[in-house]
């Protein structure tokens, strides 16, 4: 269920350019039909994370997976962009329960150190999907075209919906009063946003989710249009991105025997920032395909370690609801990057300016908030000490 990220992103992105010349639209239009998926991801964690926490997750779960089901037909049969990307939001809206669904029952079971292991095991999970997923991408569109991706979402939604109606139990959260209280919703999430040491990893893994959409929206033109790559081409070099994931999600819950948390927060960033530079130096410099791959490479990667780290420090902090927690983190984490994505393309397929922007500005985000968040521990250990 954590896996409707790459479901919803990977399948889709190597079809961009197709989506693009069948459609007869814009390359920001079909990038929007993209990242409107992942807007959908961040409001169905706000929408379902206390949804779930009043009426139970096997209720809410059955009700995800067979919208799910609907807007995946939707897609197939859609005639154009418009109509693409307002079910791709509710595609993404699906998806987004799906994903809070499985985080905040981690957050009912798991704690601290514990939470960030078995959240940093969901991530190899996905990692594993990002590895299977672009191959499946480029074997679906080299027979078919791009609309077939959806009748494969269709399968994959049966599939879960069959499985939620009979081998998921119900839950301890299915309450005889399934009234929801917004007002109560609303304060919790403002007792959240109040507090210091849950606002600031919500903002590290909120940005630093940039570079994973700014990069999903743009490296199919760049390396299609630019380096001439072709859709099975880049469903490859996807692969290998999916492994780097992989790898590193699998290091950072090691790292969490060894470290503190912000230590390897710290280490992740700076790998990032790094990675950011050379990606900007050689899309400006036009350097071989070689080196723009290999700096994306490391400029994407520590997401999958970033994210169970900042979430499980934030998930510390909490107060009320775990599913309100979790969708809070998760439609910060969506939102921000979904809404960013769009514009490295608002200016066509061939103009590289709008996303060297984009990592600019992310990399000093990151930065201020790196510091921000060292002074805070600082302070804290000040006052420990006395």
């Amino acid at each position: 269920m954590t896996a409707f990220g790459p479901l919803l992103s990977d399948l889709y992105t190597p079809a961009l350019p197709g989506v693009q010349e069948s459609l007869h639209t814009t390359t920001s239009n079909a990038q929007l039909s993209l990242s409107i998926a992942m807007i959908g991801i961040a409001l169905g964690q706000f929408i379902f994370g206390p949804l779930s926490d009043k009426i139970g997750r096997k209720p809410s779960t059955i009700l995800i997976f067979s919208a799910f089901i609907l807007t995946s037909l939707g897609c197939f049969i859609t005639p154009g962009i418009k109509s693409l990307i307002v079910l791709r939001f509710f595609q993404g809206l699906m998806g987004g329960g799906a994903i809070v669904i499985a985080r905040s029952t981690a957050g009912d079971i798991y704690q601290g150190k514990k939470l960030a292991k078995f959240l940093s095991l969901l991530m190899v999970i996905n990692g594993v999907l990002t590895i299977v997923i672009p191959l499946i991408s480029g074997g679906i569109l080299s027979f078919f075209t791009w609309r077939s991706i959806f009748i494969f979402l269709t399968g994959i939604g049966i599939i879960l919906l069959l499985i939620s109606i009979f081998s998921m139990e119900n839950d301890k959260n299915e309450k005889q009063n399934n009234h929801i209280n917004i007002k109560f919703i609303l304060k919790d999430f403002g007792n959240l946003l109040k507090t210091k040491k849950f606002v600031i990893p919500l903002l590290i893994q909120s940005i630093s989710y940039i570079m994973l959409f700014s990069y999903a929206s743009s490296a199919p033109f760049i390396t299609q249009k630019i380096y001439n790559f072709s859709p099975q081409q880049f469903s490859i070099f996807m692969t290998f991105v999916g492994v780097g994931l992989i790898i590193s999600s699998q290091l950072a819950g090691k790292l969490v025997d060894f470290f503190n948390r912000n230590t390897i927060i710290l280490l992740y960033n700076v790998i990032q920032i790094i990675g950011a530079i050379i990606v900007i130096a050689t899309l400006i410099l036009n350097l071989p395909a070689w080196v723009y791959l290999f700096s994306v490479f490391f400029t994407v990667i520590p997401v999958s370690g970033l994210g169970p780290i900042a979430f499980s420090l934030a998930m510390e902090k909490r107060t009320g609801g775990s599913g309100n927690a979790a969708s809070l983190l998760g439609l910060s984490q969506f939102i921000i990057g979904s809404v960013i994505a769009p514009l490295t393309g608002i200016k066509g397929s061939y103009n590289i300016y709008p996303y060297i922007i984009i990592l600019t500005i992310t990399i000093i985000f990151i930065i201020m908030l790196l510091l921000i968040n060292n002074k805070q521990n600082s302070l804290t250990k000040n006052n420990e000490s006395w």
